[in-house]
Order: structure tokens, then sequence, then C-alpha cells
């Protein structure tokens, strides 16, 4: 489930949603198995003035490997910004190339939140603007560390 809505500065904080789900299924495609008929209406409030603002890291030098190749790159990462939802960060990469990684959300009982849906661009001749969104959204209160590779940048 994916919901996008344009912003609207005139709306306010405040976002009234109706979410209407129909027939609970199993499977997918050709398995597709309906396993309670029915329609569910939920109603609930978004407020976005009660959304935690980024937590900012330190600039930190790290190695990191590929998550494709497995080849171990030499990286800086600045303007590291934490959220619940997910990771923004700049990487310079010596050599220019575009290393796959995945950051992780460590929590302070030791769960792992795997970083997914990667992507980033070119802003220099080798410094990329990366972002990632975290695989559920987080209590940042509990995070204790952003994982690149094998190295851990503690949460303030």
């Amino acid at each position: 489930l994916l919901f996008e809505r344009t912003f609207d500065p005139d709306q306010g904080d405040l976002l009234s949603v109706t979410l209407t789900l129909t027939d609970l299924c199993r499977g997918s495609g050709s398995d597709r198995q309906v396993a309670v008929e029915g329609t569910w209406e939920f109603q609930f409030t978004l407020d976005r003035s009660r959304v935690p603002p980024p937590v900012s890291l330190p600039d930190t030098q790290a190695v990191v490997t590929d998550y494709f190749s497995g080849e171990r790159y030499a990286v800086h990462f600045t303007n590291i910004q934490v959220t619940s939802t997910g990771l923004h960060y700049d990487l310079t990469v010596e050599n220019g190339d575009f290393p796959d990684l995945w950051p992780v959300l460590v929590l302070e009982d030791g769960t792992e939140i795997n970083g997914k849906d990667g992507s980033g661009s070119r802003i220099g001749e080798d410094t990329f603007r990366c972002a990632h969104r975290w695989s559920v959204p987080v209590d940042l209160s509990q995070a204790a560390a952003v994982r690149f590779g094998d190295t851990d940048i503690p949460l303030p």
C-alpha cells in the first residue's frame, strides 16, 4: 500500500484519511485466493506537526562493500540526516564510482532495520546525494546507530 499526496500549504497540519479495504486475499496472480470477503473501513488523522525532526550525524569515513560486486570502497559520508522513515546523505568516493550499499538502522535492543529503495544522483565529480527508506517506520528514540558496512555511527 502506497499513499502519496501533493503538499498543500493551506491544508494545515492535520490530514483526515479514510482507508477502505475489500476482500482479504492470500497469494497473487493466478494463485490469488479470497480468504475472507468483505469491506473494511478505517478512519484516522495524520498530524504532521508531531513528526519528529531529523537527527543529524557527524561526517564519517568508512569502508563499505558493494552489495552486488563485493568490491570494497573507501568513502566519506556527509550531511547525514536520519528520520523515522529513512535516511539522506552525501557520499564521496575517491574514484567516482557509485557503490550499491544498504544502510541498516540498529535499535537499542539489537534489532536491525534494513534500508531499502535506495537512490543516488551525482552532485559533484566524486560525490552523490543518496536516500534510502527504512523497511518499516521506526521510533528514533529507540535507535542506537546507523550501520554502513562495518562502520556504526551512533545516534546522539
